[in-house]
């Protein structure tokens, strides 16, 4: 009887030995944690689990897990900033929030110490042309308007190509310096030609001055030559303001020099050749500032605008040569003045990020508004009537489209 209840005894001891070690490696874990992939509600063992002590590769135990934290209501929190780095990036650099740039945000803050672009632009030149010339009836001298039969002839500048470079230098995580250059030359050709066929129609030129017999002249046709460029130079420092793994939002304020070149060649072949050229010109410098924002996907893909606002000072020379075949100085005069010029360059677009961040490709859209600039057809018509008083009141615009290659190191 004894020894009968002695082996009972064991046999039962053993049983909640076995039970105890089965509660501990498959209970529900504490509060605040998780429930493990393929775990029972019950704390039984599922079918096809491996027996303690042999568990399934990958599979860590609750109870071996436990000891990584102190505390396990802390769990959530040290797993929401393991798996979401970017919500502790809301600050500059790795002020506490974590050890490297990198580990905190990639392509988050400026985690690069230099970077090097090229940009291709496809603009055009609006609100600058210049209408030279139209079919009439008959050649008339002012004031007395002439009839229109025909088209009128208008320098008007297409697309045309332009470029852009510079450099980028990390002062640290959230601060830059950037120079760059960008130069845009264009240029048109038009003639007008008797079209109508009305006995006695002829072109007549609307740049010449009023008071020259070239004015009131008509001949077969005529042509004209126009020419713009402008050349810039920005330095520029920028500092974020706002930033996660999928934003960056920053303000720039810098520095620009803008140089603005217009070339009017016009001529009409009558008696000889009678022709107008005019040369407007401007140096202008001053300073900017502006917005710029990324919004990036988890793919590589990105979604870009940019807005800055230039206000530069400078002097506006313009000169008017009226010349014919027999006397080669009909008419001549010069022009200058001092002028504010605000620029407002307007860009969106779309791009690529290579996975390592070292290449960006970006595509978009440029607007960009001079305001308060001479043009060519507002001074020819200041010659005209004598009268250069205001001059400036027009502005011209350049737009198109602008893509960029960017390394960075």
């Amino acid at each position: 009887m004894g020894i009968r209840v002695g082996w009972n005894t064991a046999v039962l001891a053993a049983v909640c030995c076995w039970a105890a070690v089965a509660q501990a490696q498959f209970a529900p874990p504490p509060s605040g944690y998780p429930a493990m992939p393929g775990m029972m509600p019950s704390g039984m063992m599922p079918s096809g689990m491996m027996l303690p002590g042999a568990l399934p590769p990958g599979a860590a135990p609750y109870m071996m897990a436990a000891p990584m934290f102190a505390d396990p209501a802390s769990f959530p929190v040290q797993q929401a900033a393991a798996m979401n780095m970017g919500a502790a990036c809301s600050e500059c650099g790795n002020n506490g929030h974590c050890a490297t740039c990198d580990e905190c945000c990639p392509g988050g803050s400026w985690c690069y110490d230099f970077a090097v672009f090229a940009d291709f632009l496809y603009l055009r030149s609006r609100d600058s042309e210049i209408a030279y010339a139209v079919e009439v009836n008959s050649a008339t001298a002012p004031p007395t308007v002439p009839v229109q039969v025909g088209r009128v002839g208008v320098a008007d500048m297409d697309y045309q190509p332009a470029w852009r470079a510079g450099f980028t230098y990390v002062l640290d995580d959230c601060s830059t310096l950037t120079a760059q250059y960008t130069m845009f030359e264009g240029n048109t050709n038009s003639r007008t030609d008797l079209t109508s066929g009305i006995l006695g129609a002829e072109v007549q030129s609307m740049l010449f001055h009023p008071n020259t017999v070239a004015a009131s002249t008509g001949g077969l046709y005529a042509d004209a030559a126009y020419n713009m460029s402008f050349d810039l130079i920005d330095l520029d420092y920028r500092e974020l303001i706002w930033y996660d793994c999928f934003q960056q939002t920053n303000f720039l304020v810098g520095l620009r020099y803008a140089n603005l070149e217009q070339q009017l060649l016009h001529q009409l072949p009558v008696n000889g050749t009678h022709s107008v050229a005019t040369d407007i010109d401007i140096d202008a410098i001053g300073g900017r500032c502006g917005l710029e924002t990324v919004r990036y996907s988890p793919r590589g893909l990105l979604a870009y605008a940019r807005g800055y606002g230039s206000l530069l000072v400078g002097d506006f020379s313009a000169t008017y040569d009226q010349t014919d075949t027999f006397d080669t100085s009909v008419v001549s005069t010069a022009w200058k003045a001092g002028r504010t010029v605000p620029i407002l360059d307007l860009e969106a677009g779309i791009g690529w990020t290579s996975a390592n961040g070292y290449w960006r490709l970006t595509a978009g859209y440029l607007h960009s508004v001079w305001f308060n600039t001479v043009t060519t057809d507002e001074f020819i018509k200041a010659v005209q009537s004598n009268n250069f008083a205001g001059l400036g009141g027009d502005g011209i615009t350049f737009d198109g489209l602008v893509g960029r290659i960017e390394a960075r190191f």
